[in-house]
């Protein structure tokens, strides 16, 4: 098997169990990550930080963008 067969049917996986997670798990879980994230030195002593915009069921980053 090629590994870009691999890696395609990795994302569908991924992808279909990521859909099947609730809007409430992802929206806590999301609250979780951003306050620990925040907790950090590292974070805090920072000049810049990078993220990406939340799509779809990802981690909600729209809190931290504030």
């Amino acid at each position: 098997m090629k590994i870009t067969s691999i890696k395609n049917e990795l994302r569908t996986s991924f992808l279909k169990k990521r859909k099947a997670v609730s809007t409430e798990f992802i929206d806590e879980t999301s609250r979780i990550i951003i306050k620990k994230l925040t907790a950090l030195e590292e974070f805090n002593e920072s000049d810049v930080i990078f993220t990406f915009i939340s799509f779809n069921n990802e981690v909600n980053t729209r809190d931290l963008l504030k």
